[in-house]
């Protein structure tokens, strides 16, 4: 019914754009033709994915994406929307078919999910692992994981080094002020670089906040998905701050992972997620927490825009304190007290018994 697939992903952070990545790979290796349509702003990590890339200006305008669909398309093309509720309006003024993937399924509460969503022709809800057997899906709604991408599960050795990965740092609602997490994280990148060698990896525009933490011959270097699905699924542990993308394809690598510290209000929404899944207190998997007063406002407030002004504002007053450098070091040098790599078999094997996104999308372009 359908000949090709159309990709349009939110460009903040790089989950939507990650998602989307995966998802047009998974789908070329059946040999789906498919485009992904960008704004740029997060071409970097799509070098060398195989993944043919256009160009508009302005992603989050309908009538841009709606004048591109008309010279671009016709009524055989599936139009998939990562996160992106403009691309499922102007579908409907081109009259084309949109299957919307909501990154976030799991995280939105009642009354905070866009309406746009649900007016997508099918959705596919993102879920985490361990909440896949409770969802039946419909003729108009399916369930999956994030789709992690591939990577080598069985690489014939882990080196010595440890990867840092900074992602999910921007959102429509990033202001100069948010920057303090990546002041804060400075601190942190130059404790766990004294402690063993550190590949230290995220978009381009941090590098001038961060690379004055970075002791000699520890380098901050932006990374293709490609690239960095080889580097996490080589190194002996990864350092994470709580995205969701970068947390499921630790676990499809089995790469052991520490959760650091949440950037922004889904991040710890995953972490506590993760808390309760396994029946512990958030700070047991995330210690650094227990640094900040009062984190848990971070799961209550009803916009992102408020919790990332809040989060700066907690992060800003725990670094004005004349020893938190000490603090921060005490912390990660006791660790976490549940290390969540031990649950990756139980999990990898969820998402291994459902389908994946690719073969979501590939059930609706036959049918």
């Amino acid at each position: 019914m359908y000949s090709n697939v159309i990709f349009f992903a939110n460009d903040f952070g790089y989950g939507p754009t990650s998602n989307a990545l995966s998802i047009a790979r998974g789908l070329i290796k059946h040999g789906v033709p498919v485009t992904l349509v960008t704004a740029k702003q997060n071409d970097s990590i799509l070098t060398a994915s195989g993944v043919p890339i256009e160009h508009i200006s302005d992603l989050r305008d309908s009538k841009t994406i709606a004048e591109y669909l008309a010279v671009h398309s016709d009524p055989s093309s599936l139009v998939v929307s990562v996160m992106n509720r403009f691309a499922i309006t102007a579908a409907k003024e081109v009259g084309r078919t949109c299957a919307f993937v909501d990154d976030l399924f799991w995280f939105w509460r009642e009354g905070t999910r866009p309406t746009e969503y649900a007016t997508a022709d099918i959705q596919i809800c993102c879920v985490l692992p361990w909440q896949l057997k409770a969802k039946k899906p419909t003729d108009t709604v399916r369930y999956a994981c994030v789709q992690a991408d591939e990577s080598k599960e069985n690489y014939p050795y882990r080196s010595q080094k440890a990867l840092y990965s900074f992602n999910g740092l921007r959102t429509p609602f990033y202001t100069e002020k948010h920057d303090i997490y990546v002041l804060f994280m400075g601190q942190v990148v130059r404790e766990l670089a004294s402690q063993e060698p550190l590949a230290i990896t995220g978009p381009e525009y941090i590098r001038p906040l961060i690379e004055p933490f970075l002791p000699r011959g520890t380098m901050y270097t932006p990374l293709p998905k490609t690239e960095y699905l080889d580097t996490l699924a080589s190194v002996e542990t990864v350092y994470l701050n709580g995205g969701q993308n970068s947390f499921l394809e630790a676990i499809i690598s089995n790469t052991p992972t520490t959760m650091v510290l949440p950037s922004n209000q889904s991040q710890y929404g995953l972490l506590h997620e993760i808390a309760q899944e396994l029946k512990v207190a958030i700070t047991d998997i995330c210690p650094l927490l227990k640094l900040i007063p009062n984190h848990e406002r971070m799961i209550s407030f009803t916009n992102e825009r408020e919790a990332l002004d809040a989060w700066s504002d907690m992060l800003a007053d725990v670094l004005a304190e004349e020893n938190s450098p000490t603090a921060i070091t005490e912390i990660l040098r006791s660790g976490p007290r549940v290390t969540v790599a031990d649950f990756f078999i139980e999990w990898r094997t969820a998402i291994e018994q459902h389908p994946s996104i690719d073969k979501l999308i590939l059930d609706i372009l036959q049918s």
